[in-house]
């Protein structure tokens, strides 16, 4: 066997190691991320009392699911946002725009007034 032959087989041997790597991280994170949604359903009562309150049950657990809508069809958008940029800047730089916009909008739930809803 050739020393070409040779190099060429251990590199398909450590691709293959990180093509399975990858799609072990990445069904790892699809599944966090599935687990963050379905704790948001199963919250979608208690969450429509108190983000929404109506007289009307419905209405708060409809508006609920509303917002979990638009966080499903927004997903597209910002990955083809954050898939455009980070293809002009980066990697890093579509990180840390991401890290800091999901801080950013953490911090923000501190001053909803969560007692003059009931809470």
């Amino acid at each position: 066997m050739s020393v070409v032959a040779a190099e060429c087989g251990a590199l398909s041997a450590v691709s293959q190691r990180q093509v399975m790597g990858a799609v072990a991280a990445s069904c790892f994170s699809w599944s966090l991320d599935l687990f963050d949604l379905l704790i948001l359903l199963y919250m979608a009562p208690v969450l429509g009392r108190l983000f929404f309150p109506t007289e009307h049950a419905m209405l708060s657990l409809a508006a609920v699911y509303a917002s979990f809508a638009v966080t499903l069809l927004m997903r597209p958008l910002g990955s083809a946002i954050f898939g455009s940029y980070s293809d002009r800047h980066g990697r890093k730089g579509a990180m840390v725009i991401a890290v800091v916009g999901v801080g950013f909008s953490t911090a923000t739930l501190t001053v909803f007034p969560l007692r003059a809803i009931g809470f």
